[in-house]
């Protein structure tokens, strides 16, 4: 079973991460090409692409000039899963897992990225910021449009290479629609957080957010290999509700706290 989560905005380079283990990522030459145009961009350029304040398009702009697409080290990148600091990755809290457990989650464990393509969490990445829905053209086509068929295609190889039945896509809207899901030769299955909040049941996106995470951290404590095996998520006070789930798409519910 392979497990799919968004990337985080917010990332943290300062301090190392506690695995000398590090894997490269899977797409350097695109990853090159997105990077060659992203470096002629000026910070103005960069407010009005990402829609940001003029003070983030400063730091991107440092960003992409100091990003060497021909090296990547402990000077300038990281291993991806202690890179990535939002909700996701606080609700995951990689920096308490064991080495057998990081060693899990590099075979069981996939980003979806605007820049990287896929990463899997020990792949040394540089600082960047590209969201998938960002309207950036490359080849006269959006991010979209250049990974889908690319990211695909990977995925299904991953999931013959390493005989994964299912995909638990814990992965943004955003990011899952880079993925052609008909094309995806194993069970996709969808799963959605919901709090009880003013007598209804909802999805509220800070609380979701964690959530993945949180069932991350599940998976990867528990070694789940099998969706009906997911139904016991409990962290953080969630339980499975039959009543908004289906064969495909799981529901957990917890009163908001």
């Amino acid at each position: 079973m392979l497990s799919l989560i968004s990337p985080a905005k917010s990332q943290d380079f300062s301090q190392n991460a506690p695995t000398e283990l590090t894997s490269n990522v899977l797409f350097a030459g695109q990853i090159k090409q997105l990077v060659a145009k992203l470096k002629h961009y000026t910070p103005d350029g960069f407010e009005r692409l990402m829609k940001i304040s003029p003070k983030l398009a400063e730091g991107v702009f440092d960003m992409y000039i100091n990003f060497d697409g021909n090296h990547y080290g402990k000077d300038n990148a990281k291993q991806a899963l202690f890179a990535f600091t939002g909700d996701v990755y606080r609700g995951l809290d990689a920096l308490t897992l064991s080495p057998a457990q990081i060693n899990y989650a590099q075979e069981h464990l996939l980003m979806i990225s605007g820049l990287y393509g896929l990463i899997r969490p020990l792949d040394l990445i540089q600082a960047y910021r590209l969201e998938m829905g960002t309207k950036f053209y490359i080849d006269d086509v959006l991010l979209y449009d250049f990974w889908r068929e690319r990211l695909t295609q990977k995925l299904n190889d991953i999931i013959k290479e390493n005989n994964h039945q299912a995909i638990v896509n814990l992965a943004s809207n955003e990011y899952s629609k880079a993925i052609d899901k008909k094309m995806i030769k194993a069970t996709w299955l969808e799963v959605d957080f919901k709090e009880f909040h003013k007598g209804k049941y909802q999805t509220i996106a800070l609380f979701a957010k964690r959530a993945r995470g949180r069932m991350v951290r599940y998976i990867i404590d528990h070694n789940i290999n099998d969706i009906e095996a997911l139904k016991g998520f409990d962290y953080d006070g969630y339980v499975f509700n039959p009543e908004f789930s289906r064969d495909k798409s799981f529901c957990f519910t917890r009163v908001k706290p």
